[in-house]
């Protein structure tokens, strides 16, 4: 059985894709993520994903509308 390092990357362990770094184009501005973002989360059914999702996006302090 292959393990999962097997399964997924390239053969000599080298990651497919390579580490990205977050940056800001301009160094004066500092990091910056603003925006609106619709979500969409999958998973079984009975497990309240409606309710739950952005339950735990307000409690990590994300402004759910």
């Amino acid at each position: 059985m292959r393990t999962i390092k097997q399964r997924l990357g390239s053969g000599a362990g080298i990651p497919i894709i390579p580490v990205m770094e977050i940056k800001s184009d301009n160094p004066d501005h500092g990091f910056q993520f603003p925006g609106q973002f619709e979500l969409s989360a999958m998973g079984a059914a009975g497990k309240d994903l409606e309710r739950e999702l952005p339950r735990l996006l307000e409690l990590a302090g994300v402004d759910v509308l």
